[in-house]
């Protein structure tokens, strides 16, 4: 898996998550990723979710992450996970930077995590084409600006 490749490039310890480091980001991101189950999935999702953002208030770590999240759209991941990785996605380009990234100079934070998520538009709009249809619209109304293009794309969705 191309996604699991990415976690092992990453030098997560030194990433700021809350609480603490990102010490348990890469095995929970690699669980996410094989897990079948929308149970585990879930859960998962939350211990990930309460580490990278939280209430709307993003981390350091985020910025890493969405790459890892793109991928597993490309991976041949369940739709469990998908639907998580694309509720992660949602949650950490719909935020703010928290307190901590302020008062650590992160100010280009949420730039930097458009940027990163705008380098998968095209995962995000093959999601909205026979996938995770509302997630990804809402993922691709925050980070494409060419709101043309995603209207046409969402009127004209691949019928089975």
């Amino acid at each position: 898996m191309k996604s699991i490749i990415e976690i092992s490039r990453i030098n997560w310890e030194n990433l700021r998550v809350a609480p603490g480091s990102a010490v348990i980001i890469p095995n929970a991101l690699i669980r996410l990723l094989k897990t079948q189950s929308a149970e585990d999935a879930n859960e998962i999702y939350w211990q990930l979710e309460n580490h990278i953002v939280i209430q709307g208030q993003v981390f350091q770590c985020a910025e890493f992450a969405i790459p890892v999240l793109l991928l597993a759209l490309a991976d041949d991941c369940s739709r469990p996970t998908k639907v998580a990785c694309m509720e992660l996605l949602f949650q950490i380009l719909a935020g703010t930077p928290h307190q901590s990234e302020i008062d650590a100079e992160n100010n280009e934070l949420m730039d930097r995590c458009h940027k990163k998520a705008r380098e998968g538009l095209w995962l995000l709009y093959k999601e909205l084409q026979d996938g995770v249809t509302d997630a990804a619209y809402e993922i691709l109304d925050l980070i494409d600006d060419d709101k043309e293009r995603l209207n046409f794309y969402a009127n004209n969705k691949k019928h089975d």
